[in-house]
């Protein structure tokens, strides 16, 4: 983010079908705002970092794969929110959409 910046700072992204990249780390960041703004499209979001059990047996951290409706995964409808006020949120997110034409706006402080 520029210095100086004012906050909050607004993304806007297109989420491809397969998972990738939605937003990129901030070590200074403090909140994100995650809305669906696709019309009639579901978003799955994940930070990059993710440790997925089978069972209750975790093998550790690795490279995180958005999944809807995945475990690990925040699924959004279209219009949904996800709100991160109180947690820290500094690492980077990838994302997924169920169909072509995913639309995802961020704000970020």
């Amino acid at each position: 983010m520029a210095t100086g910046a004012l906050l909050p700072v607004a993304w806007g992204t297109t989420v491809n079908v397969t998972s990738g990249p939605v937003l990129p780390s901030n070590p200074s960041r403090t909140g994100l705002i995650f809305v669906n703004a696709s019309v009639g499209i579901a978003i799955a979001i994940c930070p990059v970092a993710l440790n997925s059990g089978v069972f209750g047996v975790y093998t550790g951290f690795a490279a995180s794969v958005a999944v809807i409706n995945g475990a690990g995964s925040i699924t959004m409808q279209p219009g949904d929110k996800f709100i991160i006020d109180n947690l820290n949120c500094t690492c980077a997110w990838n994302g997924i959409a169920g169909a072509a034409g995913g639309i995802l706006t961020i704000l970020e402080s």
